[in-house]
């Protein structure tokens, strides 16, 4: 599940709160395509308030390169690799 939260008129953050999925990737395009089509010069932050799986960090991370604004993902725990 995706929270949306303007912090300004050109930063945007995406706040995952739960599982991550083509749903997701589906409904952030929906709104990006709504209100930031016409401006490249934005930059979006996911925040990541769960631990999500690593398929979908991949999910996640292969959208974010397909964006045509600048991007990040920040996590609120670290990544443990086993």
């Amino acid at each position: 599940m995706v929270h949306f939260h303007y912090t300004s008129k050109e930063r945007l953050t995406i706040k995952i709160v739960d599982d991550f999925g083509h749903s997701d990737t589906e409904r952030i395009a929906l709104f990006l395509e709504e209100f930031y089509n016409k401006d490249f010069n934005r930059k979006i932050t996911f925040l990541i308030e769960t631990d999500l799986p690593k398929e979908q960090m991949d999910l996640l991370g292969d959208f974010c390169k397909r964006l045509p604004y600048e991007s990040q993902i920040d996590l609120k725990y670290p990544l443990i690799v086993w």
